[in-house]
């Protein structure tokens, strides 16, 4: 419409505007006057996937709003989530965690209203989010909701990424043994996602990031291992075919 009156526009992108594809988005941000993002992993992915030099305008939340008391540690520890039940955010994830742990009881708040949030928030010890790459590519920046819990001083429990093409760490490659032969990390472990709890004793110690195609298998490896006493995982953003944009063979069988 901006286009066909002649007018100057802006585009605001963030999560599945960026990540989902979309055919002409790159064609579409190019014509904007300025392209707003909301996290400096944005702006990157920006840049390198589309060639836009975006401006980073951070959510933000009032402080004053959340200015609450965090319950008190106690037995069980209370473990907060706000969040949507939509693949990118993990939910099954962090539920698989803490099932039968008797340690932890967890609420999940996928609906309600902004003026309850400080009130949930209040009664909780520790709030946690295992953020992933959904299937379809979508995946968060900064969520809200993990800036309204630091907003009311509970500590927070989020998924530690990294980015394919800029690993700094040994690969655990979590696919199917044929997914697997198909095209891997030279220099990447492989277990399958059904066996790793099984052979985490055989993972080497230190930093370890986990991959699978996407980012939802692995964000579950990745808790399977932090419940079997490790605290130093990540999880891969995509998967082998990210690794290898820039010119890197894969190997395979």
């Amino acid at each position: 419409m901006a286009a066909l009156l002649g007018v100057p526009w802006t585009v605001t992108a963030h999560a599945a505007d960026l990540f989902v594809p979309r055919p002409g988005l790159g064609e579409l941000l190019r014509s904007a006057r300025a392209v707003v993002t909301v996290a400096e992993h944005h702006r990157r992915w920006l840049s390198e996937r589309h060639g836009v030099q975006a401006r980073v305008v951070r959510c933000g939340v009032d402080p004053a709003f959340f200015s609450v008391s965090p319950a008190q540690p106690s037995d069980p520890l209370r473990v907060v989530c706000v969040a949507r039940r939509v693949a990118k955010k993990g939910i099954d994830a962090l539920e698989a965690a803490v099932a039968g742990d008797p340690r932890f009881r967890l609420r999940v708040v996928d609906a309600a209203r902004p003026d309850d949030v400080p009130g949930i928030l209040a009664e909780s010890h520790v709030f946690a989010l295992a953020a992933r790459v959904a299937g379809d590519g979508d995946r968060d920046g900064v969520p809200v909701a993990l800036l309204e819990a630091l907003a009311a001083g509970l500590p927070v429990i989020a998924t530690e990424l990294v980015d394919a093409d800029r690993l700094d760490r040994p690969v655990l490659d979590v696919r199917q043994d044929n997914e697997h032969a198909a095209g891997h990390l030279p220099d990447a472990l492989h277990v399958e996602l059904g066996d790793v709890t099984e052979h985490d004793h055989e993972l080497p110690d230190g930093d370890l990031a986990v991959m699978c195609g996407h980012g939802e298998r692995a964000a579950t490896a990745a808790s399977l291992l932090e419940r079997a006493g490790r605290h130093d995982v990540a999880v891969v953003i995509g998967g082998p075919g990210d690794w290898a944009v820039d010119g890197r063979r894969l190997a395979t069988a």
